[in-house]
């Protein structure tokens, strides 16, 4: 992993939160006008195959990144982060024995649910399902550990246009064997982003 300064996400989030307007109205609420057929041209535009860089904030709340992260549009309905590393996922979490358990861990298919909102740019809502792994703590104790992300959120979406793709999650906790172990959102006010910014 590579620390790198705020100062170039930052651009890279301004740019994108201009786009993010366009999703909704005064009032925050999602805006969708499209026909079917406007639908269908965006996904066959957006359909391929995409490797990136992710950035998430570490434990320091400087502005990390690891490259090489692969993802994937091939139907209607569905996008999967192909080898996002549980690594990235844990950098503000607090609980030592889960954060050592999920770096070792091996990367999951994350599959998200897409639904097109936008056509100029094209822009789509996302729905990442948390995949499960299956960890071990220091004292030889097996556990499940689910990440849960934030749905139906506008903060939660991806875009393309000729050059660039990008992927926006936020993360919100954690599921230790079906208990709701680590909530960033009650515990901060806000859930953690997560940018896959991907050039074509």
């Amino acid at each position: 992993m590579k620390t790198l300064k705020l100062i170039p996400l930052l651009a890279v989030c301004a740019a994108v939160s201009m786009l993010t307007s366009c999703l909704t109205d005064d009032e925050g609420t999602v805006q969708n006008s499209l026909t079917p057929s406007d639908i269908a041209l965006c996904i066959q535009q957006m359909k391929g195959s995409y490797d990136g860089r992710l950035f998430f904030y570490d434990s320091s709340n400087n502005v990390d990144s690891i490259d090489g992260v692969h993802w994937l549009i091939d139907n209607d309905t569905t996008l999967v982060i192909k080898n996002l590393s549980p690594a990235a996922l844990v950098s503000r979490v607090s609980d030592k024995e889960l954060k050592a358990a999920l770096e070792k861990a091996e990367p999951q298919p994350i599959v998200c649910k897409y639904a097109v909102v936008n056509n100029n740019p094209i822009q789509w809502l996302v729905n990442p399902v948390g995949p499960a792994y299956d960890v071990e703590y220091s004292d030889g104790s097996k556990h499940e550990v689910v990440p849960v992300f934030i749905h139906n959120h506008t903060s939660s979406y991806g875009t393309v246009d000729s050059k660039h793709a990008y992927l926006q999650l936020l993360l919100y906790g954690f599921y230790v064997d079906q208990k709701l172990a680590t909530d960033f959102y009650n515990y901060t006010g806000e859930a953690i982003p997560m940018a896959i910014l991907s050039y074509k």
